[in-house]
């Protein structure tokens, strides 16, 4: 399932996208699809493990080469928790470099969008949960996030 896309410097693009079998029975992964500017596929990868969906939403080039995915977890379990923000980075051939989870781990938040900042840095927008307190009935905040390529915070600012 396609999320969203960014062309890139040398006119190629870079595309985000959700992937699960048809028959239904396995998780949600984010796949990754880097392109030439002719759309012809360089490579593609998929990331997530475990007992949870893993959803996209955004992608951007980062300042080193590699990429940024913005996007979702599901934990598939009786927590509290619905969705998790992450943001996924690779390097340029797509390998996976760290994946790094953002929201409250005992709260809903939702996905996570990515850009690449002025100074370089990953800049990320998403929610924030103070309080959560029975399904479906939470309190966000806005969350903006300056993350270092190497995966450490810069700042994070949550917003009312």
């Amino acid at each position: 399932m396609f999320e969203n896309f960014r062309e890139l410097f040398d006119g190629g693009f870079i595309i985000t996208a959700g992937y699960t079998l048809v028959t239904g029975n396995t998780f949600w992964r984010v796949k990754l699809v880097r392109t030439d500017s002719s759309g012809n596929i360089i490579w593609s990868k998929f990331y997530g493990t475990g007992n949870s969906d893993y959803v996209s939403f955004d992608v951007s080039a980062t300042s080193d080469g590699g990429y940024a995915t913005g996007g979702a977890a599901y934990p598939n379990s009786s927590s509290s928790q619905g969705a998790d923000p992450i943001i996924i980075k690779t390097d340029q051939n797509g390998n996976q470099q760290w994946l790094k989870h953002l929201g409250n781990p005992i709260c809903r938040e939702e996905f996570a969008m990515v850009d690449l900042a002025k100074d370089g840095n990953i800049q990320c927008g998403t929610t924030y949960s103070d309080s959560c307190y029975g399904y479906g009935y939470y309190y966000d905040r806005i969350n903006l996030i300056k993350i270092r390529n190497d995966s450490s915070v810069v700042w994070i600012k949550n917003t009312v």
